[in-house]
């Protein structure tokens, strides 16, 4: 099954039936509009978000769905590197955490990983199930100069009123030392994380060690992983893409219990129409 995740700019009121419209311009828009649809004969738009700008600060409102509004501040790209900005995937698995809140259960621990500054997805289901949200990821750049990832994505805790459900923390996947912290975890959320061959085997260890596993009347905990396919031809050294994801993961004791194509559309500064193919991969921990 296909799903799309397209753009409109207008109010968040009920939900499009439509067929999707030409991804435009954002430049200078002050609100855009995103759904997150089923490529059937219905055209039903299955969930959304809405994207506000709001100054002075350049904080963004994203209205995840008309009843949950949450705000994220960024930063620069030198403050944060790859991790600065909210990214499409970030946004599709916000969307559909929003869609499927029932598979989270209240009170559930969560850990998201690479959040980058806006945590969003985690979030999503803080606010959405009561859950209990861990928001990680590496707080300093190559050359071990501090970033501002972590500090930001607490200040969006504050701002979203979620410091008693959520907390923020540094957890570096290539430092086995973080494997003393034995804690499990019932979900596991990431969004587009895999970028770099040398990170990418840590971090389906990561996963392996930090998912709680299955038991004898009880299949375990699940991660929801959104990833993007990106055409690296032209690189300048080897990149990972999906198939080195799942590979690792089976690799590592994983199993892959669903693999979901979908089209994602961001704002950009370009009138093309073409969209960004993203996948859902739900993880699972084998007996």
């Amino acid at each position: 099954m296909i799903l799309l995740l397209t753009l409109f700019f207008g109010r968040c009121a009920t939900l499009s039936t439509t067929k999707p419209t030409k991804l435009v311009s954002s430049v200078g828009c002050e609100r855009a509009y995103y759904c997150l649809q089923q490529q059937n004969d219905t055209k039903m738009a299955v969930c959304s978000a809405e994207a506000i700008r709001k100054s002075p600060d350049n904080a963004r409102i994203f209205a995840i769905s008309c009843k949950l509004e949450l705000i994220v501040h960024t930063t620069s790209f030198s403050g944060g590197k790859l991790g600065h900005d909210v990214w499409p995937a970030s946004v599709a698995l916000a969307t559909w955490v929003e869609q499927n809140s029932h598979r989270f259960n209240s009170n559930a621990s969560v850990l998201e990983l690479g959040a980058g500054v806006s945590g969003l997805p985690g979030l999503t289901v803080a606010s959405l199930c009561n859950a209990r949200v861990t928001l990680t990821d590496l707080d300093g750049t190559d050359d071990n100069e501090p970033t501002t990832i972590v500090s930001t994505l607490k200040r969006n805790i504050l701002a979203n009123k979620l410091e008693l459900l959520v907390q923020a923390r540094a957890l570096d996947w290539c430092d086995r030392k973080d494997g003393d912290d034995t804690e499990v975890f019932d979900f596991i959320l990431a969004a587009d994380v895999i970028y770099d061959f040398s990170i990418l085997e840590s971090l389906c260890f990561t996963i392996r060690e930090r998912l709680r596993p299955p038991s004898k009347n009880d299949a375990g905990g699940r991660a929801f992983l959104m990833n993007t396919k990106r055409d690296w031809e032209g690189a300048r050294e080897p990149r990972p893409i999906l198939d080195d994801l799942i590979f690792n993961l089976k690799k590592v004791g994983c199993e892959i219990v669903s693999n979901t194509p979908m089209e994602a559309r961001w704002p950009t500064s370009s009138v093309s129409g073409d969209g960004e193919i993203v996948s859902l991969i739900e993880v699972r921990l084998s007996r």
